[in-house]
């Protein structure tokens, strides 16, 4: 029995545009980190350069589900639709980024409902 605690996945955040009739669903996976990443998001540069990395971030948070989406329209909807991310919303968008990473972190046995197809000794 393994008695580490189970991880509660986050509701990811939506975004309604009722002047379009449009819902977004923002989370991250592991491919849409690597995404982020590779677009020059560095979750170490948030303080020194945040009119950066924030905007790359918002981004990022949607290309799981919406991967049509360009850096001009998420741009478009933080700054001028949105006005900016309130603390809450910044912090739940950040646990989102953190959520895939927990997904590399196992047991000894694998993750839950997940067991390991190899053994690794050392």
């Amino acid at each position: 029995m393994s008695s580490e605690k189970k991880i509660e996945k986050l509701n990811p955040m939506t975004i309604a545009d009722p002047e379009n009739n449009r819902e977004y669903c923002l989370e991250f996976s592991r491919k849409s980190v690597v995404k982020t990443e590779q677009a020059g998001f560095d979750v170490n540069r948030i303080e020194s350069s945040t009119m950066t990395m924030i905007p790359i971030l918002f981004w990022g948070a949607f290309q799981t589900h919406h991967p049509y989406m360009t850096r001009e329209k998420t741009d478009k909807i933080l700054f001028e639709d949105l006005g900016g991310l309130s603390e809450e919303e910044m912090e739940h968008l950040a646990k989102l980024y953190a959520e895939p990473f927990q997904t590399l972190i196992t047991s000894k046995e694998g993750n839950e409902g997940n067991p390991r197809k190899m053994a690794v000794k050392f």
